[in-house]
C-alpha cells in the first residue's frame, strides 16, 4: 500500500511539474511573439523603445498582462500608424479607451473586443456601424467625451455616426481628454479585490514567461533537431518512393511488350478456328459444284451417249454386207 501511495505521488508530482512546465513554455511563446511583433512594427519607423515603453507603462497603468497589451497596442499600431497617426496619439488613444471602459464597468476581455472594433473604425476614418454599437455597449464614456468634442447630445451621435461625422480626429481627441480627466477616477476603479487577483494572475504570467523564456533556447535547440530528423525521414522516403516509381517504370517497359506478344500468341488459336471455319465454309458450295456436275453427267450426257451407241448400232447394221 505504501509502495503504491508512494508511487501515485511520485506520478501526481511529475504531472504537476510537467504542466507547470508546459504553462511556462507557452507564456514564454506567447509574450516572445508579442514582443516580436512590437519590434517588427515599429522597426521601419525607428520607435522599437519607445513602442516598448508605451506598452509596459500601459499594462502597469490598466493592471494588464504585458502580453495582453503587447497584442492590443501592437493591433492598433499596425492599422493607425500607417496612416500618419503618432505614437503618442495611438498610445492616448490605448490608454484613454481602457480608461473610459474600464469606468464603464467592462471586463479586460469585452474590452479587448471593444479595442480591436475601435481601432478598425479609425483605420477606415470614420465611426460608424457595429463598431460604433460596440463603444456604444463597451465604452458609453467614450460616448459623451465624443458629444462634448462634437458639442452635441449623446444621443445625436448615432445620426452623427451614420451621416460619417464622427472622425478618427474626433475620436482621437475625445479619448485624450478621457485619458487626462479619468486618470484618478480610473486608479479607484482599480483599486478593488477583482483587480488584486487579476494583479496575481499577472504576476503569475510573468513568472511563467521569464522561466520559460531560460527554457526556450534549449527547447529551440530540440525542435530544430526533432524537425531535421523528420525532414531526413520525410526525403528517405521520397527518394525511396522515387526508386521504386523508377522500378515499376522500367518492369513496365519490359512487360508491355510481352504482354503484346502473350496477347498475340493466345489470339492464334482464335485465327485458326476463324480460318477453318471460313474453309468449310467454302466446302459447301463447291459441294454444290459437284453434284451439279454429277447431275449434268447422269442426266444429261448419259442419255445423249446412250442414243449415239444406239445410231451406230444401227449403221452398223445397215451397212453389213449381206450373205
Amino acid at each position: 500500500v505504501r509502495g503504491l501511495a508512494g508511487a501515485a505521488a511520485g506520478f501526481v508530482t511529475v504531472s504537476t511539474a510537467a504542466a507547470l512546465a508546459g504553462r511556462a513554455i507557452q507564456s514564454a511563446i506567447g509574450r516572445t511573439e508579442s514582443e516580436r511583433r512590437l519590434q517588427i512594427l515599429a522597426s521601419s519607423y525607428g520607435e522599437v523603445a519607445q513602442i516598448q515603453n508605451v506598452a509596459a507603462t500601459s499594462a502597469k497603468l490598466f493592471g494588464q498582462s504585458q502580453t495582453e497589451t503587447n497584442q492590443s497596442i501592437a493591433t492598433a499600431y499596425a492599422r493607425l500608424r500607417p496612416l500618419g497617426i503618432s505614437l503618442n496619439d495611438i498610445s492616448s488613444t490605448y490608454n484613454g479607451f481602457n480608461t473610459a471602459a474600464r469606468l464603464s464597468g467592462s471586463t479586460a476581455q469585452e474590452t479587448s473586443a471593444a479595442f480591436t472594433q475601435l481601432a478598425q473604425a479609425l483605420g477606415s476614418g470614420v465611426l460608424r456601424g457595429d463598431e460604433f454599437n460596440s463603444i456604444a455597449e463597451q465604452a458609453p464614456g467614450l460616448l459623451q467625451a465624443i458629444s462634448k468634442e462634437l458639442n452635441v447630445s449623446v444621443g445625436q451621435l448615432r445620426d452623427y455616426a451614420k451621416d460619417g461625422k464622427i472622425t478618427s480626429d474626433v475620436v482621437i481627441n475625445a479619448l485624450k481628454a478621457i485619458e487626462s480627466e479619468g486618470a484618478a477616477p480610473l486608479a479607484e476603479a482599480l483599486s478593488g479585490p477583482e483587480q488584486k487577483l487579476k494583479d496575481l494572475q499577472n504576476e503569475t504570467d510573468n513568472l511563467n514567461a521569464e522561466i520559460g523564456k531560460l527554457a526556450l533556447p534549449a527547447l529551440i535547440t530540440v525542435v530544430g533537431e526533432l524537425t531535421d530528423v523528420i525532414r531526413t525521414a520525410s526525403e528517405n522516403t521520397k527518394a525511396f518512393s522515387q526508386v521504386m516509381n523508377g522500378l515499376r517504370q522500367e518492369f513496365d517497359f519490359i512487360l508491355t511488350p510481352l504482354g503484346s506478344f502473350y496477347e498475340f500468341i493466345g489470339g492464334i488459336p482464335g485465327i485458326m478456328t476463324t480460318a477453318i471455319d471460313s474453309l468449310f465454309s467454302m466446302l459447301g458450295p463447291l459441294r454444290q459444284v459437284a453434284q451439279l456436275i454429277g447431275f449434268i453427267s447422269g442426266e444429261t450426257l448419259g442419255p445423249a451417249l446412250q442414243r449415239a451407241q444406239a445410231i451406230g448400232s444401227y449403221t452398223g447394221m445397215a451397212d453389213a454386207p449381206e450373205d
